[in-house]
């Protein structure tokens, strides 16, 4: 038996099809959420790290600060900022782009192109530029800033419109639906 959705009322016979309704419906979108906290954190870690000098590995040498509105510094504060605005899921699709591109740019111009991707560290950079670009493309995920402006973004259409608004009774609203008030 085939699943369909309907507008209309499932009777005790169709089953419900709305995923909500299914017992741990949210894991997979707090799974998603975790994983992009998990790279934004790591991004920033690394950013902090080339800014700062803070949260070095032991035996990792810090090469000094960097000198203010240089091209390193620009794309470390971009580093810090875009992974932040990703970890917490704030115009994430833009972040995630911009991040995907930096990083990118940022291995090909210290790595160059002389040697294989796979020979000089390229590998982790791959993995961030596609996840990166997954997160520009399948955007915020459920639980994300993005997602509570859009909520509040939709509630506040709703409630807003222009001129005087007058609720509706339910029995006028259930002939509307039916057309039996449009003849």
């Amino acid at each position: 038996m085939p699943f369909r959705r309907t507008p209309f009322p499932t009777t005790p016979t169709e089953p419900h099809t709305d995923p909500r309704t299914l017992r741990g419906w949210w894991i997979p979108d707090a799974a998603f959420a975790a994983f992009r906290i998990t790279i934004a954190l790591l991004l920033l870690w690394h950013g902090v790290q080339e800014l700062f000098g803070q949260l070095l590995l032991p035996g990792q040498r810090w090469l000094g600060p960097l000198t203010p509105m240089t091209d390193p510094w620009i794309s470390t504060a971009l580093k810090i900022a875009g992974s932040t605005l990703l970890g917490l899921g704030l115009f994430t699709r833009s972040a995630a782009l911009v991040l995907s591109v930096l990083v990118a740019l940022a291995h090909l111009s210290t790595n160059g192109t002389r040697v294989h991707w796979m020979l000089n560290g390229g590998e982790l950079v791959t993995l961030y530029c596609i996840v990166l670009l997954a997160f520009a493309t399948i955007g915020p995920g459920l639980f994300s800033m993005d997602m509570l402006r859009w909520r509040r973004g939709k509630i506040r259409a709703r409630t807003s419109t222009p001129g005087m608004t007058v609720p509706i009774s339910p029995w006028v609203r259930r002939q509307v639906r039916r057309g039996e008030l449009a003849r």
